[in-house]
């Protein structure tokens, strides 16, 4: 890994920035100057496949809402990314961030195992909620070291 401080908030935004034209509305909440330590195309991969989810998930013909926050917390770096898309459904959700699983079609089902491999790597986690058929937030925590 080529790890580097790093500032998360411009990459946050540039990533937001090139999906903003896939979805209808396209919400950024990023708070400046959150430095991290780590690689940065590394998380920037994070970053562009939650987006990327984001916005697949989002039905044909439904109004697509995706929501990027990023703010600090008592010592910790939460980013959150929330769709108004079809949502996980229970069955699989235990598996999505398996190597391989994948629900879309020509999906390789390794964005997601990628994401959390290099999200825990950097002693964060991936966590998420979903409703079927309202959405999903994702939410990446990492310490902030200083």
């Amino acid at each position: 890994a080529n790890n580097e401080w790093f500032d998360l908030s411009e990459l946050v935004n540039g990533c937001a920035k090139l999906f903003h034209e896939n979805v209808d509305v396209m919400e950024c909440d990023i708070e400046p100057n959150v430095s991290v330590y780590g690689d940065r195309d590394q998380v920037n991969r994070v970053i562009v496949n939650l987006l990327k989810n984001a916005e697949q998930s989002i039905p044909e013909g439904r109004e697509g809402h995706v929501l990027v926050r990023l703010k600090t917390v008592l010592g910790k770096i939460i980013l959150l990314v929330k769709d108004n898309g079809c949502g996980i459904p229970e069955s699989i959700r235990d598996r999505i961030s398996e190597p391989n699983f994948t629900t879309k079609s020509g999906g390789t089902g390794l964005g997601l195992a990628m994401s959390y491999k290099i999200i825990e790597g950097m002693g964060g986690s991936i966590t998420f909620e979903s409703v079927e058929n309202e959405g999903t937030t994702f939410y990446v925590v990492l310490k902030q070291s200083n």
